[in-house]
């Protein structure tokens, strides 16, 4: 969806709705829990949520939610 986006200068949410609406199958991707470590080190070094989730390959909110428990 990412890559969709960029193409076509769109926002990834855009992507996503096109996709439901036309029955594209979609995979959930969630964070790997060995990445956590790998992700508070790049936090504490001043990395926002948004390129953490571009680094990861997932949503921002997704990177948030994880870190913090929520």
């Amino acid at each position: 969806m990412y890559q969709l986006a960029a193409e076509f200068g769109i926002a990834r949410q855009t992507v996503s709705e096109h996709l439901k609406r036309s029955g594209a199958a979609m995979r959930l991707r969630g964070i790997d829990e060995r990445d956590r470590a790998e992700m508070v080190a790049l936090r504490g070094e001043g990395w926002s949520y948004a390129r953490l989730g571009e680094r990861f390959g997932v949503d921002p909110t997704t990177v948030w939610r994880f870190l913090t428990g929520q």
